[in-house]
């Protein structure tokens, strides 16, 4: 059960549900000083992880660029593990991206004895929800900072897809997926 609770404790809504709660989920974060720590992100510290390399946790960020996230949507993200897409929250609604801003970090628990070579693409979706005053919401996406946890608790960072923007989620466009996870 406390596998469970740990894993529901990090907003995460799966399609392999019951597969993640038989195989557990990794230990509570807030280990080494490096790494996905909430602080803003340096970048360019890019490490490549071979496909046997095992994965023991993903965390990301957004950095928002010229149009911020407001606080009536939602941003979710999939990661898709061995062909089997999982859907994770973020922080939910109520919270605003300011631009030019980094995001918190949001993390996915992975089945237990999951490689890197078993990724093969990363979606993030914004959900809109108008309200009486405000229009449909545009999300301009500048950078996502990609990081794994290995087994023996260090953080890698594996990538830093970027542009200017990266992506801008809109009422018509508020999908995108990222099919070249590194290898």
């Amino acid at each position: 059960m406390k596998t469970l609770a740990m894993f529901l404790s990090r907003g995460a809504i799966t399609t392999t549900f019951l597969a993640l709660a038989a195989t557990g989920c990794s230990a509570g974060i807030g280990g080494p000083s490096t790494g996905p720590d909430g602080k803003e992100n340096t970048g360019n510290s890019e490490q490549a992880l071979s496909p046997s390399d095992p994965v023991a946790e993903v965390a990301l960020n957004f950095f928002t660029g010229g149009d911020d996230k407001r606080d009536n949507s939602v941003v979710t993200y999939q990661l898709t593990i061995g062909g089997i897409t999982s859907t994770y929250q973020t922080d939910g609604q109520g919270h605003e991206w300011a631009n030019d801003t980094w995001s918190g970090y949001f993390y996915a628990n992975v089945p237990q004895n999951t490689t890197n070579g078993q990724f093969s693409n990363l979606g993030v979706n914004l959900a809109q929800h108008s309200s009486f005053i405000q229009t449909a919401d545009n999300w301009n996406i500048n950078e996502i900072s990609l990081w794994t946890l290995n087994p023996n608790g260090s953080w890698t960072n594996i990538a830093n897809p970027g542009g200017n923007p990266l992506v801008r989620l809109t009422g018509s466009n508020g999908q995108w997926w990222w099919n070249t996870w590194p290898q």
